[in-house]
């Protein structure tokens, strides 16, 4: 029950995935109104993994999901949380993106909404529920209502169910219905698309339920200098970067709004950019590059002042002090042979190329 269906349709979002892998804790303050809202968000924060793979699409081997939920602050909807499903050997790549509010209903029962994105802003997303004070300015405008779940304490834990149908257009399927029993260490949900004919077109089958059970975190977080964060989803297994390397990575960059001012996947051919660490680039890429190894998947958050400054970059639609979010992956990592030692740096050395949108030094790479 995420958005319209938990798993819902988790053969086709598995298998998107799929395209996408080849493409490529902060408390925040909430306006809980009572103990009971609260604990169910409380109960709710965390990450979770799938008791038994999920079968995929195609007759493809069932996987295992991932799911990490945060508190995060939206303009007009209290008590919200930000939610991402993945599959666990693609976490850096989620399938669904989306926002849960809990809510009193006509003053009396308890609702569980759920939201959908309105603009494309889930790349800049990804990974943030480990830094959800790092969100960029969401409002209700930006979302779109999807369903409710209508809540009941039961035991430690909170059950619930839609109150009716939702009308759907996902999988052949015409309306929806889901379910969900949220426990101290567990998550059940129970996900059904309907045909015309009042038949399953999608879902889990009668007595069927996906249970997610309390995970460690599929993703690190670090906190740099000049306020960058790293976030890693998993570690290279490869060659780790030192001073003097030639690193080669693929990159997208968007600001906070959606807007996507650069990606290596866009240049024809998709072309990895491939740079001297530490170079001269932006401070903060300089800065967040270190300790990357190849196959790393790292998430880049470099405030405006280490990034384009005052000035921004109109060229880029960057606009002045804009925080700029790059998704990476780390394809190689050339080490510099040791007779090549770096010269030191005169103080009259001539002064630093403006870098340009990707991040890096002039337009010598596109």
């Amino acid at each position: 029950m995420l958005a319209g269906g938990l798993t819902m349709c988790a053969g086709q979002a598995l298998a998107m995935t799929e395209a996408n892998m080849q493409r490529e804790s902060t408390a925040v303050a909430m306006a809980t109104s009572s103990p009971d809202i609260q604990g169910v968000l409380d109960m709710l924060t965390g990450s979770w993994k799938t008791s038994a793979g999920v079968p995929g699409a195609d007759g493809e081997e069932s996987v295992d999901l991932v799911m990490n939920i945060a508190p995060i602050t939206v303009k007009g909807v209290d008590n919200a949380l930000y939610i991402e499903l993945a599959r666990a050997d693609a976490s850096h790549a989620p399938y669904r993106q989306a926002i849960f509010q809990v809510y009193r209903y006509h003053d009396s029962e308890l609702r569980l909404r759920t939201y959908e994105f309105r603009i494309g802003l889930m790349p800049v997303l990804t990974g943030l529920w480990l830094a959800p004070e790092s969100f960029p300015e969401l409002s209700g405008t930006d979302l779109i209502a999807t369903l409710d779940i209508t809540l009941e304490q039961e035991g430690n834990g909170w059950t619930g169910r839609t109150p009716y149908p939702y009308p759907t257009g996902t999988g052949n399927a015409v309306e929806m219905t889901s379910e969900i029993t949220i426990m101290p260490d567990s998550i059940e949900s129970v996900d059904r698309g309907f045909a015309a004919d009042g038949s399953i077109a999608w879902g889990s089958e009668e007595g069927m339920r996906y249970t997610f059970n309390r995970a460690e975190p599929t993703a690190v977080l670090q906190r740099l200098a000049d306020d960058v964060l790293v976030i890693d989803f998993y570690e290279g297994d490869g060659d780790v970067a030192v001073e003097g390397d030639q690193i080669s990575v693929h990159y997208t960059g968007l600001t906070g709004d959606g807007n996507k001012f650069d990606s290596s996947f866009d240049h024809v051919p998709p072309d990895p950019f491939t740079f001297p660490w530490p170079g001269q680039m932006i401070q903060g890429w300089n800065t967040g590059m270190q300790g990357v190894s190849v196959g790393l998947h790292r998430k880049l958050v470099i405030p405006g002042p280490v990034a384009y400054g005052e000035q921004g970059n109109p060229r880029a639609k960057i606009g002045p002090n804009a925080t700029l979010y790059f998704d990476i992956e780390v394809m190689s990592v050339q080490h510099k042979p040791a007779a090549e030692a770096t010269p030191e740096v005169a103080p009259e050395a001539e002064p630093a190329a403006q870098p340009d949108a990707t991040g890096h030094e002039g337009h010598n790479h596109p």
